[in-house]
């Protein structure tokens, strides 16, 4: 049975040899395309329940409008690429004109790859 050292640095078997490993390949990362992106703005009083909290996998999006002190979910909604005018109108229901576009900006960047 082989034991790690820390002595040594390296496997030891029950009568202190060392033992050789091959090293093998690194792994490979996997290529992903469902990226998995997080974005909170705490607005406050602009928005009702003062937090809007923005998740992404791939190219859908989950809005989520939550309660400043407690965190309580009050309000969501999932979309996808097609939906951006549903998105402006979901946000516009729970905070101000500047703030959903500030939301739509950063999903159109850094989530949909648009300028």
């Amino acid at each position: 049975m082989l034991a790690y050292s820390k002595r040594m640095g390296q496997l030891e078997d029950a009568e202190g040899k060392s033992a050789w490993i091959a090293p093998g390949k690194p792994k490979e990362k996997k290529e992903d395309n469902m990226t998995k992106r997080t974005k909170t703005w705490k607005i406050g009083e602009y928005c009702a329940g003062g937090v809007i909290r923005a998740k992404s996998c791939g190219e859908l999006v989950k809005l989520e409008i939550r309660d400043y002190f407690t965190d309580e979910l009050l309000n969501d909604g999932a979309f996808g690429r097609i939906h951006e005018r549903q998105i402006f109108e979901f946000l516009t229901m729970f905070t101000t004109p500047y703030y959903a576009d500030n939301v739509l900006a950063w999903i159109k960047q850094k989530v949909w790859g648009l300028a």
